[in-house]
């Protein structure tokens, strides 16, 4: 009996370590187990291969970058920089709609491109809010993978991006030795000017305030 209770409690963790999430910049998620893990600055990637059966799957989470505006936008914009340089799509996406959640919309779609010597399929996801974007992308040339790559998404929870502060319209820190009034003048008295009586004077005076105004007089 203690052997069997040993032997239920390590399956318990096993499935639990299994099933600890991973974090990369605003992406939470559950990592497919046993897949081989490739991270880089901008992408972290899971790889499972069989060379028995010569199918592969891989699936990356892209760093976030600054939104194009839209979510329409957004998906174009990851499509030709993600997936058209580097895969070369034989057709346009066929795209999902557009679903909200907890402030992000998202957006996938599919397409297929020839990779060694066969055909595979590309999958992607991009969600954008709160000024952000991120992609997740899916490669397979089997739909064997098809419920790995579901259970991946379905396990992503997003973190909302910190907010940036914004400075105030009004610069109160600016050097208050310039404020208050600074006054200029000029006249022209050269002996031309003298001898026929012409006689002029300009003033120009500026009033600098704190709130970052200014008055000027000529």
């Amino acid at each position: 009996m203690k052997q069997l209770f040993i032997l239920v409690v390590s399956l318990v963790v096993s499935t639990q370590l299994l099933a600890q999430k991973e974090k990369f910049d605003l992406v939470t998620y559950t990592p497919p187990a046993n897949w081989k893990k490739e991270v880089q600055q901008n992408v972290v990637a899971y790889t499972l291969m069989s060379k028995d059966k010569k199918t592969y799957c891989q699936i990356g989470v892209y760093k976030s970058t600054s939104s194009k505006g839209s979510i329409e936008l957004d998906f174009e914009s990851e499509w030709n920089d993600l997936v058209v340089k580097t895969y070369k799509p034989t057709v346009a996406p066929e795209a999902n709609e557009v679903i909200e959640a907890d402030g992000w919309k998202v957006k996938s779609g599919a397409s297929n491109f020839s990779f060694d010597g066969g055909t595979s399929m590309v999958l992607l996801t991009t969600m954008s809010g709160f000024n952000r974007v991120v992609s997740i992308i899916a490669l397979t040339n089997s739909q064997e993978y098809l419920k790995n790559i579901e259970e991946f998404l379905s396990s992503i929870d997003l973190e909302k991006p910190k907010e940036t502060p914004v400075p105030p319209a009004n610069n109160q820190t600016a050097d208050n030795s310039i404020m208050g009034t600074w006054t200029a003048t000029s006249s022209d008295n050269s002996d031309y000017r003298v001898k026929n009586g012409v006689m002029n004077y300009i003033m120009k005076q500026y009033t600098f305030n704190t709130d970052g105004t200014y008055l000027f007089v000529s």
